[in-house]
C-alpha cells in the first residue's frame, strides 16, 4: 500500500514531500546549514533531493523485498529470496508503467533497477535474520 500511495500523488505532491525529507537530510549533514543564506540552503536542499527520492525507492523496495522473503521462507530459503525478489520486480515495472498515467510522473527504467536492488537486499537481510535466528535457537 505503501509504494501504491507514494507512486499515486501527483507531481507537485511528491515533490513538495521528498523536498521535506531532503531539508531535513541537508540539516543533518551540512554543516553551519542554519546559518547558510537562503540561497544556499536551497542549494544544499536540491543535491540532497536526488539522493533521497532514490533513496526512498531503495528502502520501499527492501521493506517488500525483506517481507515477501519472510512471508515465503516455508518454501524453502532460496527460493523464498528469489520469488520475493522476482515478484518485487514486476511490481517495480508495473508501478512505473502506472506512474505514466500520474500527472507530471514519468516511469522510469532506472527506477526499476533501484527497486529490484532494494528487493534484493531486503531480501537477503530477511536471509540473514532468519539465519541469525535459527543459529540462536541451535545454541539452546
Amino acid at each position: 500500500m505503501l509504494i501504491f500511495t507514494m507512486s499515486a500523488q501527483e507531481a507537485p505532491a511528491s515533490r513538495a514531500m521528498s523536498l521535506t525529507v531532503s531539508r531535513a537530510v541537508a540539516r543533518a549533514v551540512t554543516p553551519g546549514f542554519d546559518g547558510m543564506t537562503h540561497a544556499a540552503q536551497a542549494g544544499a536542499v536540491e543535491k540532497m533531493h536526488h539522493a533521497v527520492r532514490k533513496g526512498a525507492h531503495l528502502l520501499e523496495y527492501a521493506m517488500l523485498g525483506a517481507l515477501l522473503t519472510l512471508a515465503l521462507r516455508g518454501a524453502g530459503r532460496r527460493r523464498a529470496a528469489l520469488t520475493a525478489v522476482l515478484l518485487s520486480a514486476g511490481w517495480a515495472a508495473f508501478d512505473e508503467m502506472r506512474q505514466l498515467t500520474v500527472p507530471g510522473r514519468a516511469g522510469l527504467m532506472s527506477d526499476v533497477w533501484i527497486d529490484i536492488a532494494g528487493a534484493a537486499l531486503g531480501a537477503l537481510a530477511a536471509r540473514l535474520l532468519l539465519a541469525v535466528r535459527r543459529a540462536l535457537r541451535a545454541r539452546r
